[in-house]
């Protein structure tokens, strides 16, 4: 092997694991007052798919978007990189795939010619990109960086942390270890942090990933050869790379054939250059060290035993380039005919309640790509993934879960972290008169209006200034009682009263969007 190629495998390894650590340590400190690392948003302004698929459904320009186009023009130079580099979705299936050795026979793998099925992920491309010139964004569903930031920030992350405080506080709580009580303070002021809110419907973001994850048990980056839309866009100015394989083999001994984790290359030493995302396995495990990479001219192929040149330019045969076209055709049918999945009922509109600074209706949709950075930052837990049940087209968008906790008044770290400004960054004073809802009483439940009983549990807690929940005294069955009463033009709808009512287990005062404001006076009538 010759040494610079050596280094560069090296390299590589120490790039990959510093890539997938920073994004682990970036994650790990998105966390309430947001001043101890880096922006999470960052990660995302470097990833083409999500950048380039947001703009064109909303027809704008985002901040971070020159980032992604300046990964696209590094890839047309130096090949697809990014996948086995800097990808922290593709370092994951890595090691994954590392932690099975020890657990499964050893044993050569055995590759056949690169699969007509890696085409596959241009006709999930087709869709996502579909699907955005007609204003529908579902990039967030497959996006390598979107998946991975999610699943670690909503499951895995809140996970760890809290287990790791249940099992130092369980140790304990049982024996006096002056030692150990002193690495447990040293951790929770440093990397753990008090317990995180477990969130609800995480369940599918887990299976997801697991569903991505798992099978490279069986093969290795199956995801990343035939279905990842980030690889496909990151393919295709790949083809214009001058940083080429050149192999002068001629024993056709196929190692490297074989040792390709991404099943890229044929057994006469050619290969597609668009799929290979610079690993050098077939560099190192190349047995007479004559297969190395280097930069040179465009050029058609060449025959291997020359030396010269090895590559395979992309091609597909018309039978199979019509198929894969009527699959996206068909695929792209779907969002593209979708309907509303939200309808003008009371229930879902309490579950349709938006981060602080939201843009309107179906353009925060188009915005929104399911990072999770809200939902992480947020110190009350009030943001979580929202549910099938409100239409794919939501699916684990942030909303406010106003009856497990409230939206604290006085942050505004949401908008901060929001990559494609979906929510706005507001300034402290915006964030205080931005409305996210509207307070609701029902004067079925609350107690002064039914038992004739002081309660002013609501007033107290109301963080507005000028109080949006005034007390009037009311005449209850000749007596005089301190009712509340919601001053519309002020309530933000924070939901802590909803939160701090004392009755149960039906809340008396509840958060609902404010423009069921008529609807809901129309079900009282109706009555």
């Amino acid at each position: 092997m010759r040494i610079g190629q050596d280094k560069l495998i090296i390299l590589r390894k120490i790039v990959q694991s510093c890539s997938i650590a920073a994004v682990i340590a970036i994650i790990w400190n998105t966390r309430f007052p947001l001043d101890r690392f880096v922006n999470p948003s960052f990660y995302f302004h470097i990833d083409p798919l999500v950048m380039t698929t947001t703009a064109l459904a909303e027809r704008v320009w985002l901040e971070g978007l020159a980032l992604a186009l300046a990964l696209l023009a590094a890839t047309a130079f130096l090949g697809r990189f990014f996948c086995a580099w800097i990808c922290p979705l593709g370092a994951a299936l890595d090691f994954i795939a590392l932690l099975k050795t020890p657990f499964v026979r050893r044993r050569r793998t055995i590759e056949k010619n690169p699969s007509a099925a890696r085409f596959t992920k241009y006709a999930v491309l087709a869709v996502i990109v579909i699907a955005a010139g007609a204003g529908r964004q579902f990039a967030w569903t497959l996006d390598p960086i979107a998946v991975f930031m999610r699943t670690f920030s909503l499951a895995v992350h809140p996970g760890v942390n809290n287990g790791l405080n249940g099992f130092f506080s369980g140790i304990l709580m049982r024996a006096d270890v002056p030692r150990l009580e002193s690495v447990y303070n040293l951790l929770r002021d440093s990397f753990l942090g008090t317990d995180i809110a477990s969130l609800s419907n995480t369940r599918g973001i887990v299976l997801l990933f697991a569903a991505i994850a798992l099978p490279v048990i069986l093969k290795r980056r199956l995801w990343c050869r035939y279905l990842c839309p980030l690889g496909a866009m990151l393919a295709l100015p790949a083809l214009l790379s001058p940083l080429r394989r050149k192999a002068s083999c001629g024993k056709k001994c196929r190692a490297c054939m074989h040792s390709c984790r991404m099943n890229a290359i044929y057994s006469d030493n050619s290969y597609p250059r668009e799929e290979c995302i610079l690993c050098f396995d077939c560099v190192r495990d190349c047995p007479d060290d004559s297969t190395r990479f280097a930069f040179s001219p465009v050029s058609k192929r060449k025959n291997v035993r020359s030396g010269i040149d090895s590559d395979r330019t992309l091609a597909v045969s018309r039978s199979a380039f019509l198929r894969y076209s009527a699959v996206a055709a068909l695929a792209a049918a779907v969002p593209l005919n979708a309907k509303k999945s939200l309808k003008a009922a009371v229930k879902p509109a309490r579950a349709i309640l938006r981060p602080p600074g939201s843009l309107g209706g179906e353009e925060f949709i188009r915005r929104c790509i399911r990072c999770g950075n809200c939902m992480k930052i947020c110190p009350t837990g009030v943001l979580a993934p929202s549910p099938l049940k409100l239409g794919l087209d939501r699916l684990w968008a942030p909303v406010l879960d106003t009856s497990s906790s409230y939206c604290e008044y006085t942050c505004n770290l949401c908008g901060k972290v929001c990559p494609t400004g979906a929510i706005r960054s507001l300034s402290p004073a915006e964030k205080a008169g931005a409305v996210i809802g509207l307070a609701v009483i029902d004067t079925e439940v609350c107690v002064p209006y039914k038992k004739g009983i002081d309660c002013l549990v609501c007033e107290e807690h109301c963080p507005v200034p000028e109080k949006a929940i005034v007390i009037k005294m009311t005449r209850f069955k000749g007596k005089y009682v301190k009712m509340p009463v919601v001053r519309e033009d002020l309530c933000i709808g924070c939901g802590i009263c909803e939160v701090k009512c004392p009755t149960e287990p039906e809340k008396a005062i509840k958060i609902f969007a404010p423009k069921m404001k008529a609807a809901l006076k129309q079900g009282k009538q109706n009555r």
